[in-house]
C-alpha cells in the first residue's frame, strides 16, 4: 500500500513538473516570437493583463494544491507581491485609469518597449516560480538539516534589543534625510544615501524586532504594544516620505512571524478582519498623500477627504502605488544592449564585493559604475525607477536571463525552505530575517541585498559571542 501511495505521489509530481515546463515554454515562445516585431497596438496592455492573471491563478493553484504552502510561507508572499509590484501598473492602464496615478511613467517609454518588457516579465515570473517549485518539490519528503547554533531565549532577547539599538539610529537618520528630500522635491525621490552603507543598515531594525519576538521572553500583550509603537513610526515615515516598499514589506514580515510564533489559525472571520484593516490603512495613506498635495483645513477637512478617497477605486490606488517595478525592466530593455553592454553576471559579483565598505569604489570603480544598473539608465532618461530582480536578469544576460531566473528560483527556494516541525527560536528568527531581506527582491536589485544579509548574520554572531561570554563571567 505504501509503495502504491509513493508511486501516485511521484506521478503527481512528474505531471506538475511537466505542466510547469509547458507553461514556461508557452511564455518563452511568446517572448521570442514577438521580440523582433516592429510595432504593436496600444491594446497590448489588455493582452498582457489576461496573460498575467492566468499565470497568477496557475501558480496559486500549484502552490496551494500541490506544494501545500502555508499562509506564512515565503514563496506564497513572494509570488503575490511580485505580481502586484510587477504588473500593477499594467492592470491599471488596462482599466483605463493610469492617468489617476501620480507618476505617469508610461509616457516615458514607447508601446513596443513596454510590450517587450511585459513579455520578458511574464517569462521571468514563470521561470523563477519553476525554479522554486523544483527545489520545494525535491525536499518535500526528506528532512532538512538542523542548525548547530544554540541560543537560549534570554540570549536571543538580549541580541534582539542590542541589534535594534545599534541599527535604529541609522534608520532614523536615513528616514529623516528621505523626508527632507521629499519635502524639497514635493514627491517621492530616491536619495543616494538609500543605496549606500547607511541604506543597508537601515534595513536591519526590523530584524532586531523579529529576534525579540522569536525569543518569546516578552509576553504576547507586551509585544503587541511594541508592535503598535513601531507600526505607528513606520506609518508616520511612509506618509511623510512617500517611500513605502521596504517598510511595507517589514510590516508584512513581522506580522507573519508573529502569527507563526503564536500559531494563529486562519478562518473566515480573521481573513475579513485583516482585509478590512488593510483597506483602512490603504485609505489612510491615500488620504494623507492627497491631503499633502491639496492641503488640509482641519479635522473636518481630513474626514471629508478620507470619505472621498474611500469612495474611489482603492484597487487602482493600491496597484498604482506599488506597481512601478515594471518600469525597472522597460529601462534596461530600452538601453541594453543598444547603449550599454550586457554585464554577464558582473552585478552579482558587485553584490558580493560591496559588502566590504569602500572596496568597490576604491579598487574596482569601473565595476561599481556599471553594476549600478538603475543609475546607468538614469543617465539617459533621468528616471529613478529603482531596481528589481528581473531588471538584473536582463541587464546581465539579455533574453538568456529567463533561464538564469530558473537558477535564481532554485537558490531562493533553497535559502527559504524550512522544517516547521523542528524549527528552534534561533532558526525561526533567521528564517524571517531572510524572509524580510529576500522579499525586497520584488523591488530591489541583488546589489542592495548583499550588505544587509551578511551584516545580519555577522552582527547576530558577534552579539551572541559577546553577550554569551558576558553571561558566563557573571
Amino acid at each position: 500500500m505504501r509503495g502504491d501511495i509513493t508511486l501516485i505521489v511521484k506521478r503527481k509530481n512528474a505531471i506538475a513538473i511537466l505542466m510547469n515546463v509547458v507553461v514556461f515554454l508557452f511564455y518563452l515562445l511568446l517572448l521570442l516570437l514577438n521580440w523582433n516585431i516592429e510595432g504593436v497596438s496600444s491594446d497590448w496592455v489588455i493582452t498582457i493583463s489576461y496573460l498575467a492573471l492566468f499565470l497568477l491563478a496557475y501558480q496559486a493553484v500549484v502552490m496551494i494544491g500541490i506544494l501545500k504552502v502555508k499562509y506564512t510561507d515565503f514563496l506564497l508572499w513572494f509570488i503575490l507581491l511580485e505580481f502586484i509590484f510587477l504588473y500593477g501598473r499594467i492592470w491599471v492602464k488596462a482599466l483605463g485609469k493610469d492617468d489617476l496615478v501620480a507618476w505617469h511613467l508610461f509616457n516615458a517609454f514607447d508601446d513596443l518597449t513596454c510590450y517587450k518588457a511585459a513579455l520578458f516579465c511574464l517569462a521571468y515570473s514563470q521561470a523563477i516560480f519553476f525554479g522554486s517549485f523544483l527545489f520545494e518539490n525535491s525536499v518535500s519528503e526528506r528532512k532538512m538539516k538542523r542548525s548547530l547554533e544554540n541560543y537560549s531565549p534570554m540570549l536571543l532577547y538580549k541580541i534582539g534589543w542590542v541589534f535594534f539599538a545599534l541599527t535604529f539610529p541609522v534608520k532614523l537618520y536615513s528616514n529623516l534625510i528621505m523626508i527632507a528630500a521629499q519635502k524639497v522635491a514635493g514627491d517621492y525621490v530616491a536619495t543616494g544615501i538609500t543605496n549606500g552603507l547607511v541604506g543597508a543598515i537601515s534595513y536591519l531594525p526590523v530584524i532586531g524586532l523579529i529576534i525579540i519576538l522569536c525569543s518569546q521572553v516578552l509576553s504576547r500583550t507586551k509585544f503587541r504594544r511594541l508592535f503598535y509603537i513601531y507600526l505607528a513610526y513606520e506609518v508616520f515615515y511612509m506618509v511623510f516620505s512617500g517611500d513605502r516598499r521596504q517598510d511595507f514589506i517589514g510590516i508584512i514580515t513581522w506580522t507573519l512571524c508573529y502569527m507563526q510564533i503564536y500559531n494563529v489559525k486562519m478562518n473566515l472571520r480573521k481573513i475579513v478582519k485583516y482585509v478590512l484593516a488593510a483597506f483602512i490603512v490603504l485609505i489612510f495613506l491615500a488620504t494623507i498623500r492627497t491631503g499633502r498635495s491639496d492641503g488640509f483645513n482641519g479635522m473636518n477637512s481630513f474626514f471629508e477627504l478620507f470619505e472621498q478617497v474611500a469612495q474611489n477605486d482603492l484597487l487602482v490606488e493600491t496597484l498604482g502605488e506599488f506597481g512601478g517595478t515594471f518600469f525597472t525592466v522597460t529601462n534596461v530593455i530600452k538601453y541594453y544592449p543598444e547603449r550599454l553592454f550586457f554585464l554577464g553576471g558582473l552585478s552579482l559579483l558587485g553584490s558580493l564585493l560591496i559588502v566590504v565598505p569602500g572596496i568597490m569604489t576604491s579598487l574596482f570603480p569601473q565595476l561599481f559604475y556599471y553594476t549600478e544598473i538603475n543609475y546607468r539608465c538614469k543617465d539617459f532618461n533621468g528616471l529613478a525607477t529603482g531596481g528589481s530582480l528581473p531588471q538584473d536578469m536582463y541587464a546581465n544576460w539579455g533574453l538568456w536571463g529567463v533561464f538564469f531566473a530558473i537558477i535564481a528560483g532554485v537558490i531562493i527556494a533553497k535559502v527559504m525552505t524550512r522544517d516547521d516541525e523542528n524549527l528552534s527560536p534561533y532558526e525561526t528568527a533567521m528564517y524571517y530575517a531572510r524572509f524580510y531581506i529576500f522579499m525586497n527582491l520584488v523591488r530591489a536589485g541583488t546589489i542592495e541585498l548583499g550588505r544587509p544579509l551578511v551584516y545580519t548574520y555577522v552582527l547576530v554572531y558577534l552579539l551572541g559571542y559577546v553577550l554569551r561570554d558576558k553571561g558566563r563571567k557573571e
